[in-house]
């Protein structure tokens, strides 16, 4: 994996978790999420007779976004979040009781039997109620990584528990125009299913269309830093290709910050408005030239981050706009 790949991906979680909050009356998209998350996670378990659901990450965020929404739409259900003792270190958010909310979230039918892949009311939804399940599904089992091919460098992939579940967010993943793939991968405890997104185009259109647009500005980022340090190797033809992915990345940034500072006026963070001012000042640096010309100088991961938090909470104050 990349230097800074392993903070996209806490960044990623973090801004889905805390992010995309759900309004009054979306209940069904709050479901939906459950749903798969739940069902990703391979949750449902049966013990002694008796089902409950159960499902481990080794991130708190996520864990803590699940709790709240299974304490949401099931206000009478106990809900738990239990952290690991031993390693590797996770967090496992359990209900003990879960046979009533497995069963109304359609993870097992009425006679008590499991539901494979996802349940035909969330397959046959609308586009928020998959959107939703693929979000759900991204926080619990998504991993970004990249790989060493230059034509594909960015790649989020999404574990699943069976096929059935993999199709199920194949087909999600289609309706929403994210080009992905299924690839069976083994493990120590057999083989399962992987859900791929690898291409950068698609990687930043899945990660916009789930509800992470920092993210987003974050990889495309990335991606014109990549083609930036190539730039001095390549042949003069590409050289220009080059500059020109990195001046269009570099646009949508400087775009995504003016509307930032559009939507949140006087309430930007003062720690914020160097970062961004430089990005918009002089849109043809890379994010290293920008953070030299910082005072005091800050890393290129520190001006991406500062100016994708800046965009998160121009997201943020869109979303409760538009909810008031």
């Amino acid at each position: 994996m990349s230097t800074g790949v392993s903070d996209l991906q806490d960044d990623l979680l973090t801004e889905l978790a805390q992010g995309n909050q759900p309004a009054p009356g979306d209940e069904l998209l709050t479901r939906a999420e459950l749903v798969g998350a739940l069902r990703v996670a391979d949750a449902l378990v049966v013990r002694g007779g008796r089902v409950e659901l159960e499902a481990s990450t080794p991130f708190e965020a996520p864990a803590r976004r699940l709790k709240a929404l299974l304490s949401l739409a099931f206000d009478d259900a106990h809900v738990v979040i239990e952290r690991a003792k031993r390693k590797p270190s996770g967090f496992t958010v359990r209900v003990r009781e879960g046979a009533d909310v497995a069963r109304l979230l359609g993870l097992i039918d009425k006679a008590g039997r499991p539901v494979q892949g996802m349940p035909r009311r969330i397959v046959s939804g609308s586009a928020g109620e998959i959107t939703a399940a693929l979000r759900g599904a991204v926080l619990m089992r998504g991993a970004l990584t990249v790989t060493p091919r230059a034509n594909t460098t960015g790649m989020l992939e999404i574990g699943t528990p069976c096929l059935p579940a993999a199709m199920a967010l194949s087909g999600f993943a289609r309706r929403l125009e994210i080009d992905a793939s299924l690839r069976t991968v083994p493990s120590r405890e057999g083989k399962f299913e992987v859900l791929r997104v690898r291409n950068d185009a698609a990687l930043v259109r899945a990660l916009d269309t789930l509800g992470a647009p920092g993210a987003a500005v974050a990889w495309r980022e990335r991606v014109a830093d990549r083609a930036q340090s190539r730039h001095q190797t390549r042949v003069a033809d590409l050289r220009a290709a080059n500059t020109f992915r990195h001046l269009a990345s570099a646009e949508e940034a400087v775009r995504a910050v003016l509307h930032a500072f559009e939507v949140l006026g006087d309430d930007v963070p003062p720690i914020l408005v160097e970062a961004a001012r430089l990005r918009v000042e002089h849109p043809k640096l890379t994010l290293s030239e920008l953070g030299e010309m910082a005072e005091p100088p800050l890393s290129k991961d520190a001006v991406a981050g500062r100016i994708r938090r800046l965009i998160r909470l121009a997201a943020r104050a869109d979303r409760l706009q538009h909810a008031a």
